[in-house]
């Protein structure tokens, strides 16, 4: 691993144990330094002392030093690149670069470059499976992600799983949802479908209560919202 490290990224695996002085982001817009900070491992050194962003002066005390881990480094590209990919910029490209403070060789500034892709729009999104079951326009009218936004994939994923709950809530506890997408960066556009495989309606046979013995079976039972031979909701059961 370090060998590939070195490899792809000579700078970094080069400066590796290094103080960081400062942690930079090139190209980051339309996201802060601090939302892109908090995603990843690589801190700069800082001062923090009970809390608070302090040091006691000529000492050591409240310094909390952080040096340069090229695995680390790499993994936190990884992960910028992830993320602006799941904001709906698909095409993005992360690179870590390590270079020495300009007044001190033996510390350095850690920046990540972002080559931040176009936006990806949403041109269709299908719902099937569930035309017996539900209204399938009413159900995509519903969801977090619609045609025409940027396919955002973690709206993408809320969506599968709100068509999960609405078959799950109509009594299909069994149910399964699958998602599948495709987006072209040339044409900065995408489609996605979410497959539903419902399942079997299942009904209540039986209502075991353990626990309870103050309480006693019957009372415990006539606080549920559901009965015996009832169709099984899983939201009912929360």
């Amino acid at each position: 691993g370090r060998s590939r490290i070195a490899e792809l990224y000579p700078d970094v695996a080069e400066h590796a144990g290094a103080e960081v002085k400062a942690v930079r982001f090139v190209g980051g817009e339309p996201f802060a330094h601090d939302t892109l900070q908090v995603m990843i491992e690589t801190q700069p050194t800082h001062c923090s002392l009970l809390g608070f962003p302090v040091c006691l002066p000529f000492l050591s005390v409240g310094r909390q030093v952080r040096t340069v881990n090229p695995a680390t480094v790499v993994r936190d590209a990884g992960r910028l690149t992830v993320f602006y990919r799941r904001e709906g910029y698909v095409g993005t490209r992360v690179t870590p670069r390590v270079e020495p403070e300009a007044d001190n060789d033996e510390d350095v500034e850690v920046t990540f470059i972002i080559r931040r892709g176009d936006p990806v729009y949403l041109d269709t999104l299908v719902v099937e499976g569930v035309d017996s079951i539900l209204d399938p326009l009413a159900l995509t009218r519903a969801l977090p992600l619609q045609p025409g936004e940027m396919f955002d994939l973690d709206e993408f994923g809320l969506s599968a799983d709100h068509v999960l709950r609405e078959l799950q809530a109509a009594g299909h506890a069994y149910a399964a949802v699958l998602r599948n997408y495709d987006a072209d960066t040339l044409q900065d556009r995408g489609s996605a479908t979410i497959t539903a495989i419902p399942g079997p309606v299942v009904i209540v046979d039986s209502i075991i209560v353990t626990g309870a013995d103050e309480l006693g079976r019957r009372t415990a039972i006539r606080q549920l919202g559901f009965r015996k031979g009832d169709v099984l909701q899983l939201p009912r059961l929360a």
